[in-house]
């Protein structure tokens, strides 16, 4: 008995000092970076991922244009998107060219990037009867190999899949209550050139489909590149971290009551501006993939800083 009570005790031992050690390990690295993290807003900033290893240099990418042809336009419009004739205008400050019917909407950038939504709200329906996530994801497939095998998608640009939720929702009041109706389910895709994540206005693909298998929305926002030689990389990671916390998070509204910031990833990758503004080369960026909580409710973010 007195044998059982040793071991016990010394395994109770074992396990307290492990549990310190773990958090000493986790207050020696919040305190190494930045002792600890104050965010700019009085919240508390958390690391909890080891800061990336990046090298001297990076790729310098240039945006490349093009001249965007009617006919080429108009083979988007009936072979990816189903609908034919419209009329044409050009929005110079924008760079794009648009073809409009009174249903269908098709913007075709120079820097190669696709808009496409239809000018009528799609009917909601329950979400049981709604189209299967595999489905949605095969119909969402489909477009991007089309667009592909027109060369419409920049070759030196990986889109990847991330995922499937609804995008859109209808609300009706039945019988004094309001009841929710799914609209469309929206497959989200990633961008990277090699393994460096672009992010940004300008590096989003959505697919927005409907309950009859329809294309209500399409974005396809990235931007044909080319390596023109290198650029160094003159912010360190811990510097990158400074800025986040003194500047704030940009365009992010994380909402009111913000309390905690836990950085779960940092990346070096690219930022991206908008495509309908001129940009000449895409920004080499820290990507901070976070999450933001408050009280009674968390969201996550990427927040770009830049790397030069």
């Amino acid at each position: 008995m007195r044998w059982k009570k040793i071991v016990a005790s010394s395994l109770l031992l074992l396990v307290c000092m492990s549990i310190v050690a773990f958090l000493s390990s986790q207050r020696q690295l919040h305190e190494e970076i930045i002792f600890p993290l104050a965010g700019s807003h009085g919240e508390n900033i958390y690391l909890s991922c080891e800061l990336p290893e990046t090298p001297d240099k990076i790729l310098r990418l240039q945006v490349v244009e093009h001249d965007v042809a009617q006919v080429d336009v108009e083979r988007i419009a009936e072979e990816i998107f189903g609908f034919t004739g419209g009329s044409f205008h050009d929005v110079p400050e924008e760079g794009c060219t648009v073809l409009s019917t009174p249903l269908h909407i098709l913007q075709v950038y120079r820097n190669g990037a696709i808009s496409y939504s239809i000018d009528e709200a799609p009917w909601g329906v329950p979400e049981e009867n709604f189209l299967s996530y595999e489905l949605v994801r095969e119909i969402s497939e489909n477009i991007m190999g089309k667009l592909e095998a027109l060369g419409q998608v920049p070759g030196n640009i990986q889109i990847k899949y991330r995922s499937i939720g609804p995008s859109s929702w209808l609300l009706r009041e039945e019988n004094g209550k309001e009841v929710r109706y799914l609209c469309t389910l929206g497959a989200e895709y990633d961008l990277y050139f090699g393994t460096l994540q672009l992010y940004g206005l300008g590096a989003k693909v959505n697919v927005n489909v409907t309950a009859d298998g329809e294309i209500e929305h399409f974005t396809g926002f990235w931007k044909d590149v080319e390596a023109v030689g290198e650029i160094p990389i003159t912010v360190t990671p811990r510097q990158a971290l400074e800025k986040l916390a003194s500047q704030g998070y940009g365009s992010v509204d994380a909402g009111p009551g913000l309390e905690n910031v836990i950085i779960k990833d940092m990346m070096l990758g690219y930022y991206v501006g908008p495509v309908f503004e001129g940009e000449n080369y895409l920004q080499p960026a820290y990507l901070f993939n976070m999450l933001f909580e408050g009280r009674g409710w968390s969201e996550n973010h990427i927040v770009p800083i830049s790397a030069i």
